[in-house]
């Protein structure tokens, strides 16, 4: 088992598309290996008697490739009809990747319904994050469960068919015993970590490697992940260029207005004109005067459906329709 990215050179080592944790590699692995896939939804169903797996993005997330560009997980169905979200997430955590992140849990859901299966018939939802930036607010464990329920009395919702598990890998050597042989699971989070691992390491941590091999080889995969990651800079620099000029467009309205009112008009038009770049950026259309009509509330609610692959058609009755 020959680990080639120490053998890349230190300016490349130092890109996180070449890294193992890189969304793109994550995505990558998941869709090609049916051991890995099956091995991680058989960890968060604790049912270790599913028998295959597959993945399914494109039918739930839609035909709107130039969204999965900006969030690059996997969906994938056991042979049981359960759904996984799997995902790599480098950025840091804010309220909105929170509210993304359930929502998207919610939809796998909600799409069980949609086909008609009735809801004491509706399968369990499990969603993975990996989340390689620093610990959020006041989750500083490892790892972390969350589950709908009584928070006071700890009690569990039953009728709750979804399943978050985090994992925050900047917490793995404060909580894991590092001396003693660790879990296949961990094993794979320390390699996402640190880009190696040493000792006895499971047959599947040695075929994710052996498949890092390959996709780093692979020039074609390489100019794909850079691609998607340029185009996500480029969205970050646009979306902070619009919550400046947000910021100063509803502060001089301010003035004439009241500045209280011009506060708040600075917040709703700072919101409009991030909507507005995302909008360019994943529908490439600057058709969108109908959302000055929108309510905060609804400009909100786009900012998390606009990547959820709906056409943009689809995206406009959905976001009116939400009142």
């Amino acid at each position: 088992m020959k680990n080639k990215f120490k053998e890349l050179p230190a300016d490349l080592q130092s890109q996180i598309v070449y890294q193992f944790k890189s969304d793109y590699f994550f995505h990558y692995l998941m869709h090609r290996s049916d051991r890995i896939r099956l091995f991680f939804c058989c960890y968060l169903s604790h049912d270790d008697s599913i028998t295959s797996t597959k993945t399914i993005s494109n039918e739930i997330l839609g035909n709107n490739a130039d969204s999965k560009k900006f969030i690059l997980d996997v969906v994938a169905k056991d042979n049981k009809g359960r759904v996984y979200n799997l995902e790599m997430q480098n950025y840091n955590f804010n309220q909105g990747e929170e509210i993304r992140m359930m929502q998207y849990l919610e939809s796998l859901i909600q799409m069980q319904i949609n086909k008609g299966i009735k809801y004491e018939d509706i399968k369990e939802a499990y969603q993975m994050v990996i989340y390689t930036g620093k610990p959020y607010q006041e989750f500083q464990n490892y790892i972390h469960e969350i589950k709908k329920g009584d928070i006071k009395r700890q009690l569990q919702y039953e009728g709750d068919k979804g399943n978050t598990l985090i994992y925050q890998l900047e917490k793995l050597e404060e909580e894991i015993n590092m001396e003693a042989q660790l879990t296949t699971m961990n094993q794979f989070m320390y390699l996402f970590k640190h880009n190696d691992i040493e000792g006895e390491v499971d047959d599947l941590v040695k075929e994710a490697i052996e498949m890092h091999n390959e996709y780093i080889a692979d020039e074609k995969e390489i100019i794909k992940a850079l691609e998607a990651q340029r185009e996500r800079l480029t969205l970050s620099s646009r979306i902070h260029y619009a919550k400046e000029e947000g910021k100063e467009e509803g502060l001089e309205e301010g003035i004439e207005i009241g500045k209280e009112q011009g506060l708040e008009q600075g917040k709703k038009l700072e919101l409009l004109n991030n909507v507005k770049f995302i909008i360019e950026s994943i529908y490439h259309t600057k058709e969108y005067d109908w959302l000055d009509d929108c309510t905060y509330e609804q400009l909100q609610q786009a900012l998390t459906l606009a990547f959820k692959g709906y056409s943009y058609e689809e995206f406009i009755v959905l976001i009116k329709s939400l009142k």
